[in-house]
């Protein structure tokens, strides 16, 4: 279980580490073009694609969390989905605040730096709502039963 979960969170700092590295170059290609209006055709097609690709990551992101967690309900091991939450805010918080530091250090759009971790809070929302509606009705079909 040690490597999957070693590899759970290689493939979330990965996704994350281009996405940030995407979102910098994207700021540096927006700035030429503003410094050089010649290139205001090709700055726009390059932005285009970036934005594709970041965007793709966005996707990849909330995928890689979505699958990890019905692969752990389809294994019945529940109990990991508490420590896939928790890794997952970890990485979260940690790229939080890494986007933070590079939206300073490069003068780049933060809100663009933050989006990916959006997609993954919300991610973690599904999961956690899953958890809820499941405990419920377990507690529910519980208190249903004759005998206890």
């Amino acid at each position: 279980m040690k490597k999957i979960t070693g590899l759970y969170i290689g493939i979330l700092i990965i996704i994350n580490t281009a996405y940030l590295g995407l979102e910098l170059y994207k700021n540096t290609v927006r700035d030429r073009w503003a410094a050089d209006e010649g290139i205001v055709e090709e700055a726009y097609h390059q932005l285009q694609q970036l934005m594709g690709i970041t965007g793709f990551l966005e996707v990849l992101l909330v995928l890689v969390i979505l699958v990890g967690a019905l692969g752990i309900v389809f294994w019945k091991k529940k109990e990991l989905l508490k420590t896939q939450v928790i890794i997952t805010l970890g990485i979260s918080v940690l790229f939080l605040a890494g986007a933070f530091v590079a939206g300073l250090v490069f003068d780049a759009p933060r809100g663009n730096l933050y989006q990916q971790i959006h997609s993954m809070n919300g991610a973690i929302a599904l999961i956690l709502t899953y958890r809820f509606i499941t405990g419920f009705l377990r507690k529910r079909e519980m208190a249903g039963t004759p005998g206890n």
